[in-house]
């Protein structure tokens, strides 16, 4: 049943051209990176989860401001927050955060997180944040528009948990 819905997000029929409402995933895409420092490590050694989330947090209000750009968005809360992996000081930590919903009243947004072995020419995921804010009164509703399969994937895990909390 979802097959459909995503068939018809991803190919309205406008040739890849957007509507006035419309917003291309890829653009709402914003990274930032940094070296971790010895300050907000916690007791074992490792970066402090709260510090993380604070980051991250950062990086995904300014991806939904910039999305609802009207206004500023309200925080609602995490949706899911997830520690794969230890960061550690010294590591060089990058975050990605993109709009993957924008339904009724909410604006999704994840964020995704990796280190990077710049030797080795490698990266290793660390964490994925998912957060939620509400757009203003005053603020047009947008909607999302992946344009790749991975994108697509990421819209339609958004949608379901919007789905989730709606109901």
């Amino acid at each position: 049943q979802e097959v459909p819905v995503v068939h018809a997000r991803c190919s309205d029929g406008s040739d890849g051209r957007l509507g006035a409402i419309e917003v291309a995933m890829g653009s709402t895409l914003i990274s930032a990176s940094q070296i971790m420092q010895m300050n907000h490590r916690n007791i074992h050694g490792n970066m402090f989860g709260g510090y993380l989330m604070r980051k991250a947090f950062e990086l995904a209000y300014i991806c939904a401001a910039r999305f609802n750009s009207d206004s500023r968005p309200e925080f609602v809360g995490f949706d899911d927050v997830f520690f794969r992996k230890p960061v550690n000081v010294g590591d060089f930590w990058t975050y990605t955060a993109l709009v993957v919903f924008a339904g009724a009243g909410a604006i999704r947004v994840r964020v995704e997180a990796h280190i990077e072995d710049v030797v080795a020419d490698s990266e290793e995921a660390t964490n994925e944040f998912f957060f939620v804010f509400r757009p203003s009164e005053q603020a047009k509703q947008l909607r999302i528009v992946p344009h790749t399969y991975e994108e697509a994937m990421l819209w339609l895990e958004g949608r379901r948990r919007w789905l989730d909390q709606s109901s």
